[in-house]
């Protein structure tokens, strides 16, 4: 049993279904052999209010231990009670949107007591959807590697930058966060790296759906080998990382 628990980034019920069960979550991702057991308590924080909202009716619903708090990561500080306070924390799909992943590693890291784990889980820049350009409303949204295109081509496509469904696309462009880069970013703070995987397939799409069947092809081995090579077909990254002990 892992107490406490903190994850950033609530997609609204996904994320509060899963604080009751993260060991669950992470064997998902190849990680059983880690101290991630179900949290007994659970802080989860968005800068969405809608999220956050629809996050307390599920967790609610399915009477979880688990509080929700609107903070951003990057603009806000660490309030003192969280400071040194998580075993564990958790970045499921949210560290490619944050412009300074040096800044949000070295704050998440204040969360955590020592020997505390980090589990950050991205679908590197460079990989068929790496772009979320899913998100925007084109047709062209759904063209794997729209996104490597050049910038003048890929805004003909897509269309205007400002439009509100484009807008994160567009700031995901200008952060490009690859797994070398999110790597040297986790040296400079000080954590240490503990696993790797790499899927071609996205273990996330499997824990959404509930499709227990869908093939989760591990990659890792090969992108030991050649990681900028593989990187363009690395759907999900999962890499957990501890911080030292006093």
């Amino acid at each position: 049993m892992v107490s406490p628990a903190a994850f950033s980034g609530c997609s609204g019920g996904f994320s509060a279904r899963d604080a009751g069960d993260r060991g669950g979550l992470c064997r998902s991702w190849g990680f059983s052999s880690l101290p991630f057991g179900g949290a007994s308590e659970a802080v989860g924080t968005d800068i969405e209010r809608l999220r956050l909202e629809a996050g307390e009716t599920v967790a609610r619903a399915l009477q979880l231990p688990l509080r929700l708090a609107y903070h951003d990561i990057l603009r806000q500080e660490i309030p003192s009670g969280w400071q040194g306070y998580f075993h564990l924390a958790i970045l499921r799909d949210v560290i490619e949107h944050l412009e300074d992943t040096e800044l949000a590693l070295r704050r998440i890291k204040s969360l955590l007591q020592p020997g505390g784990f980090l589990l950050v889980v991205f679908p590197p820049y460079p990989s068929p959807f790496g772009g979320h350009q899913h998100l925007s409303r084109s047709p062209w949204g759904k063209v794997p590697y729209l996104h490597l295109l050049p910038d003048k081509i890929f805004s003909q496509l897509l269309g205007a930058e400002t439009s509100q469904e484009n807008s994160e696309v567009f700031r995901l462009r200008a952060i490009k966060l690859s797994v070398p880069k999110f790597l040297r970013a986790v040296r400079r703070v000080g954590l240490s790296l503990k696993a790797e995987r790499h899927y071609l397939l996205r273990p996330a799409l499997w824990y959404r759906v509930g499709l227990p069947f869908l093939p989760i092809i591990p990659l890792t081995p090969f992108v030991r080998l050649w990681p900028d090579l593989l990187q363009y077909f690395c759907t999900e990254a999962g890499l957990p990382a501890s911080k030292a002990f006093r």
